[in-house]
Formats: C-alpha cells, sequence, structure tokens
C-alpha cells in the first residue's frame, strides 16, 4: 500500500471524537473516492440525470451491505458447526 492511499483512507475514515471524517471538516463535503470514477456512467445523452448516479451508488452500496450481513450471519452458523466436527485427543 503507498503512503497516498494510506493517507486518503484516514482522511476518508470517521474519528471518534467528531464523528466526521477530517476531509468533511475542512472542505465540507465528502471526499470523492477515485472508485467513483469508474461507477459513474458516461453521459452520452442529455436525458440522462445525475439522478441515475446517485441511484446506482446507493444500489451498490444496499447490495454491499447486504453481503455483509450474509457473510455475517454464514460465519455465525458455520461456528457452531465446526466446533462440533473438531477431533478431540482423547
Amino acid at each position: 500500500m503507498s503512503v497516498p492511499y494510506a493517507v486518503m483512507a484516514y482522511r476518508a475514515m470517521p474519528h471518534c471524537s467528531t464523528k466526521y471524517p477530517p476531509y468533511y471538516l475542512v472542505f465540507c463535503r465528502e471526499m470523492r473516492l477515485p472508485i467513483e470514477d469508474v461507477w459513474k456512467p458516461r453521459l452520452v445523452d442529455d436525458r440522462v440525470k445525475e439522478s441515475g448516479y446517485e441511484e446506482h451508488v446507493r444500489t451498490l452500496a444496499n447490495d454491499y451491505g447486504k453481503l455483509i450481513r450474509r457473510r455475517t450471519n454464514l460465519r455465525r452458523v458455520m461456528r457452531p458447526l465446526s466446533d462440533t466436527m473438531t477431533v478431540k485427543p482423547n
């Protein structure tokens, strides 16, 4: 990992004391991440509005949240199963 990405991550994460990321406190807006350029659809038609982009980002965030919840639930289910399958020495 390079230093600029580490600094960017630090500036984008909310701090427990302020509840805001440092970037937000300095610039009064959310940090735009490099990946957002990949997510943003190319506006080739004037009929496509910016709200389509916002909806796309919301959908991705919701899908990511569902994935994290499923992974957490799966770990909860698998942990007791792995405990019953371990072989204990006599």
